[in-house]
């Protein structure tokens, strides 16, 4: 029998992005403020973007994305959400029992291949085996949800709302988030990593 198929977002899900962003605003000199707690990033937080999040406006934020690309091999050094990295072993798991791709909008920066430096994140990181760790980048805007669709997932896991609100229109989707204020939507459920995993291994074949 076919082993089921999931997807799992990274940033926002599995890897704190925003502090890798607010690392770099801060190295080009704007004033953030000090004593921000990202083990859980900052999902609080009213909006997805990082825009207004720190000070930062969406003027600034061209700048600084372009700062990002040009720092070496950024995607591997992002910290790991606390969520991820207390279920990780279960994730692994998952990863040996079933076919989860990893699924990213992620850009290019200097150094590695954008691909290849996931790929070792998720391995160094999280312990993902080499042999299960499906990475796919997907560009020209991020638009998850057609690769989702032609994969033929049985559940995801994503924190970008746009993009949630474009997998709970694909028939048969079970659609997760972590339990943040900008991912409660109609069709979401939002319990996160846990409940996702826990979905997983109640329908794997």
């Amino acid at each position: 029998m076919a082993r089921r198929v999931y997807a799992v977002d990274i940033d926002g899900v599995l890897a704190c992005f925003t502090k890798g962003c607010f690392d770099v605003a801060k190295k080009m000199g704007f004033s953030l403020p000090e004593g921000l707690d990202f083990s859980d990033d900052l999902r609080d937080r009213a909006t997805w973007s990082v825009e207004n999040l720190f000070g930062l406006t969406r003027a600034d934020l061209p700048a600084v994305y372009d700062a990002i690309s040009k720092e070496s091999n950024f995607w591997e050094e992002l910290p790991v959400i606390e969520e991820a990295r207390q279920y990780a072993p279960s994730l692994c798991e998952l990863c040996a029992s079933s076919v989860v791709y990893f699924i990213t909008a992620r850009f290019q920066s200097v150094g590695r291949d954008v691909h290849d430096q996931t790929r070792w994140w998720l391995q160094s990181k999280l312990n993902i085996d080499p042999e299960c760790c499906n990475v796919l980048v997907v560009t020209g805007g991020g638009d998850k949800s057609a690769v989702v669709e032609l994969l033929g997932c049985a559940a995801i896991i994503e924190d970008k709302p746009s993009t949630l609100s474009a997998l709970t229109q694909i028939s048969g989707l079970k659609v997760f988030a972590p339990p943040t204020p900008y991912t409660t939507l109609r069709g979401v459920d939002t319990s996160g990593l846990p409940g996702f995993l826990y979905y997983c291994f109640q329908h794997r074949a």
